[in-house]
């Protein structure tokens, strides 16, 4: 094991050290059927391929357009990253919210009143006697179970902003324009990326990491 690690060390690491040139990143918007109340309507996404694969995450993106120095498309990719970071802060807040109206709005309030007699009348002689009439017999409480009302506008105004941050989220002007900006960059000159080989010495190994 201890000849294996002294041939690692003295292997020369400039033989891992390679250039991996960035690419275009593409673009394709399709259409996708959604019905609606209104019948079908159509739906348009966006899917981006780097180097010929698909992208399945945006934000898969941003080591090449950061690693591309292009001042714009990092500028534009930083505020698409916030405004993500932020969106995801306001799915969790409105979630959390939501959750809390439904209990609320699950427990209903009771109330009780009573029907047959008016409310206020005077028992005297085994008669009631309210709004100018007389009332025999005894009046009956009927108890009601009620929606809660602020339980339902916890509950709508969690699913509000919890649908305002599911819309900051997705890919919108700021994520196109850094790609363009990208595009734009490798037309005008020639970028890649240097991975140096770097070793860690530790009490498990030594090992190689790639530095960007």
């Amino acid at each position: 094991m201890k000849t294996l690690y002294f041939l690692l060390l003295a292997w020369p690491v400039g033989v891992w050290a390679q250039t991996e040139t960035l690419k275009p990143i593409e673009t394709a918007t399709y259409s996708v059927p959604v019905y609606t109340r209104y019948g079908y309507q159509p739906h348009y996404s966006s899917q981006y391929v780097y180097d010929g694969i698909e992208v399945r995450r945006p934000t898969d993106l941003g080591q090449y357009i950061l690693a591309s120095g292009d001042p714009n498309a990092i500028a534009e990719y930083r505020q698409f990253k916030s405004g993500r970071d932020f969106g995801t802060s306001l799915m969790v807040v409105g979630g959390v919210t939501s959750l809390v109206g439904m209990i609320i709005t699950a427990s209903p309030k009771e109330t009780q009143s009573q029907s047959g007699i008016p409310k206020g009348a005077t028992y005297y002689n085994g008669a009631w006697y309210g709004n100018g009439m007389v009332y025999y017999g005894n009046p009956t409480t009927e108890t009601k179970k009620e929606v809660r009302k602020g339980g339902v506008v916890t509950m709508t105004t969690g699913l509000s902003v919890f649908l305002i941050g599911s819309l900051l989220r997705m890919p919108g002007l700021h994520f196109r324009r850094s790609i363009q900006y990208y595009n734009k960059s490798l037309r005008s000159k020639d970028v890649s990326i240097r991975l140096e080989p770097h070793w860690d010495s530790t009490h498990a190994g030594a090992g190689l990491v790639a530095r960007f």
